[in-house]
């Protein structure tokens, strides 16, 4: 199962969770490369990791979710949480760090 993963330098935490779940990550640095990486029987999800632009963030995840049906999951620092609506594109968050 491949998971379209945005930013393209995803961290490694981000990278292990998604191995470790069974899924197959591929990192995509713009909705051109979601096109241009698609794999073999299509993507399962997408994951948006945000770490700085929280605006480019939202809006990548509106156009995967809107124009390519994806569900996409955001995973956001625990500091940019009030700034963010569920209805924004994205179907589910995680807050970062992830506490253990």
């Amino acid at each position: 199962m491949f998971v379209a993963v945005y930013p393209a330098n995803p961290t490694q935490q981000l990278i292990s969770g998604l191995l470790d779940a069974g899924y197959q990550p591929v990192p995509v640095d713009s909705l051109s490369a979601l096109d241009e990486r698609v794999p073999k029987g299509g993507w399962t999800a997408a994951v948006v990791e945000v770490t700085s632009d929280l605006g480019r963030a939202l809006s990548l995840a509106t156009k995967m979710t809107d124009e390519y049906g994806l569900p996409v999951l955001l995973l956001i620092d625990r500091t940019m949480t009030a700034d963010v609506s569920g209805e924004m594109g994205f179907a589910d968050f995680i807050l970062s760090p992830v506490d253990r």
